[in-house]
């Protein structure tokens, strides 16, 4: 509910930060749009553009912080989601909010948005609020009004797959729903493990008679293997949690057993029907492959991280046990990467001829995806994995050249204006020359 009395005033203070954070966000991808003027990397106008939205975007955020609403989330959540520009320096960095917080807040705030009816509240650092302002009022109107319930769970949904990604990727604590201790008793995912049994169920008898590959069904498994992937993220981040927080060996043996489970649940029941997909896929449209290109990238990526916390601290036979979808999860992240290098896509339609003389923005998945940070880290975790592996003689030179190259063109063809791809796609770069 908006804190302010006014909703004009509210308005005004909130629409124009989002729309800050939305340029600051897509700045990135300005070289794509008007390639003429721009190189293999950004040039500097390019450069200081992407710098003044993420410096006006954050500056916005301090405006934001005291605002309950979704907009005030939504915007939050775009800057928590934009790379940090190259230009940024360290001390400006730390000189002000970062995207990292942002975030956090933003998930606090969708919290706090949602629940009902809210408690009194008391705090010396600000002014106390009246009893009647200190609820949310919920009328009969409003639990009616099937369209609102259906908004509100549906910003619920997308603040929990953030949640969910950024507690996995960040190592952090989850925000909107239980962590270790209390995961069994969450609704959501007790959902997606029981339609996961069903769609094991159907699809038994499509890879038993043979099913025709669609753009509709490979949507419905991208669909069903995009919310399995949600739930795999969710047990590897409960492994984290336990790690870090320093359960018992009993809790961390269980968040172990959980997140293999997940990992071989989807080898069992997911696998089998992706691999009839993926031979059909160079004939579904581009929008489908775009899809299956992310969701299998990030679902890969969660694999590495899992393996990465268990070299982390030490525990080899865990690691031993995880081995082979360690292996599998580089090959098929190389894979992926390399479906997303060979398939282009425009975000102007076919018949859109307004900008075409000007406009050449026909470029790689990789270049237009959405989550560079999350391809930079499976790349970096890739790396690591094939590096290691090559040190100790498991792989042959010529795959570990042939890994790197890969990599090494995702890292040029990524659309990403942010330290952390550049510093990356350094190091890849320098290990390509040494193996060449």
């Amino acid at each position: 509910m908006p804190t302010s009395t006014n909703p004009a005033d509210q308005e005004s203070v909130v629409y124009a930060p989002l729309l800050n954070a939305i340029y600051a966000f897509s700045a990135r991808w300005l070289p794509l749009l008007y390639p003429s003027r721009g190189k293999e990397c950004p040039d500097e106008q390019f450069e200081e553009l992407a710098e003044h939205f993420w410096r006006k975007a954050r500056q916005d955020m301090l405006k934001l912080i005291n605002q309950s609403s979704y907009r005030a989330v939504l915007t939050m959540l775009i800057f928590g989601l934009t790379p940090l520009p190259c230009g940024i320096s360290k001390s400006e960095e730390m000189n002000g909010l970062s995207g990292y917080t942002c975030l956090q807040l933003a998930l606090q705030k969708l919290q706090a948005l949602r629940a009902r009816p809210r408690t009194l509240q008391f705090s010396l650092s600000s002014e106390p609020a009246s009893p009647r302002s200190s609820f949310n009022h919920v009328t009969a109107d409003m639990v009616a009004d099937k369209a609102l319930l259906d908004a509100e769970a549906g910003a619920y949904l997308v603040g929990l797959i953030m949640d969910t990604a950024s507690s996995l990727t960040l190592d952090r604590q989850s925000v909107l729903c239980s962590g270790l201790l209390g995961f069994e008793f969450e609704a959501t995912f007790e959902l997606i493990r029981k339609r996961s049994l069903l769609f094991q169920v159907e699809t038994e008898s499509w890879l038993r008679n043979g099913f025709v590959v669609t753009d509709d069904t490979a949507m419905k498994v991208i669909g069903v293997t995009s919310r399995w992937k949600l739930y795999t993220f969710k047990r590897i981040a409960l492994f984290k949690e336990a790690l870090r927080d320093g359960h018992d060996e009993t809790k961390v043996t269980h968040a172990f057993v959980g997140a293999s489970d997940a990992i071989a649940h989807f080898q069992t029941v997911y696998q089998p029907i992706l691999d009839v997909c993926e031979k059909k896929l160079y004939l579904l449209s581009r929008s489908t492959r775009l899809v299956w290109y992310v969701v299998l990238l990030h679902y890969y990526l969660g694999v590495l991280i899992l393996a990465d916390a268990i070299q982390a601290v030490g525990r080899t036979e865990l690691l031993d046990r995880l081995s082979i979808s360690r292996m599998e999860a580089v090959q098929c992240i190389s894979d992926v990467l390399t479906l997303g290098l060979k398939n282009t896509f425009s975000p102007y339609s076919a018949d859109d001829t307004s900008m075409s003389s000007t406009l050449s923005s026909v470029k790689s998945f990789v270049a237009w995806d959405p989550y560079p940070h999350h391809t930079v880290a499976a790349i970096q975790l890739a790396f690591n994995c094939v590096s290691a592996d090559f040190t100790e003689g498991s792989i042959s030179r010529d795959y570990f050249g042939t890994v790197l190259s890969t990599l090494l063109l995702a890292l040029k063809d990524l659309a990403c204006c942010s330290k952390f791809a550049q510093t990356i796609q350094q190091t890849v770069a320098e290990a390509y020359e040494e193996v060449r």
